[in-house]
């Protein structure tokens, strides 16, 4: 991969968690990972049309399940709610460990954010669609390895379990511009935040940003998913995205 190749680098330092839902059916327990709605059109008339639900049981195999309903939160999922429900091998969406790839110490493993791809947009029809991608973010993320910025989110390395990709590590980032801005998460509709932020403070925040941008973009690079929360904040209050 030269330098005037073009990838996209999709949010780096998030540190967005779904909550953990657990439930038993017999003897396996299920443990709900993801939740994600669609909508779209349905006889002429635009509004939800189902829920995508990614869930664990026995241990370590996920699958994909269907469900007509909605949840405010994980704990609301009912596994009697779920249909078209189909495994997803590991393979899938776990890439193989390359030798020219780092590997995270494990050392490193328990006190940083580990990014795992999301499987929501399984596709039975593309099964290598995910581990690709994840593939691609490796190769991104190794380039951005050999040519730091101190504007870039701190990648370490991959996890790797049984010879396959399972996250990608980077330093853990406990602040993002959403919450420096709007500590309260005030609406638009809302009263103004005793915490907003002046013009003064925003500027050096905003100059950081811009400065990791024309990093990537020197690189032939992308973000393509730069929204305040995913902009973190170092221990030394650099912004970085």
């Amino acid at each position: 991969m030269d330098d005037t190749t073009v990838l996209i680098v999709r949010s780096l330092c998030s540190v967005a968690f779904s909550a953990v839902c657990i439930w038993v059916v017999g003897s396996f327990f299920h443990e709900v990972l993801e939740k994600t709605e669609y909508f779209g059109d349905a006889h002429e008339v635009f509004g939800f049309q189902h829920a995508t639900v990614i869930f664990k049981s026995r241990g370590a195999i996920q699958y994909r399940g269907l469900s007509k309903h909605r949840y405010r939160s994980n704990s609301e999922v009912e596994r009697s709610h779920l249909t078209d429900t189909i495994p997803i091998p590991p393979k899938d969406y776990c890439p193989i460990f390359q030798s020219n790839f780092t590997r995270a110490p494990d050392s490193l493993l328990a006190n940083s954010y580990i990014k795992r791809p999301r499987l929501s947009n399984y596709r039975s029809r593309y099964p290598t669609e995910i581990s690709e991608q994840v593939r691609r973010e490796v190769e991104v993320c190794e380039l951005l390895r050999s040519k730091p910025h101190p504007n870039l989110a701190q990648y370490h390395g991959c996890e790797v379990r049984d010879g396959l990709i399972t996250g990608l590590c980077f330093t853990k980032y406990n602040r993002t511009l959403l919450e420096r801005v709007n500590p309260k998460f005030f609406g638009k509709h809302s009263p103004p935040s005793n915490g907003l932020v002046s013009s003064e403070d925003l500027r050096p925040w905003l100059d950081g940003v811009e400065h990791g941008i024309q990093h990537l973009h020197k690189l032939g690079l992308i973000h393509n998913d730069l929204n305040p929360s995913n902009i973190m904040f170092d221990s030394d209050d650099h912004p970085v995205i």
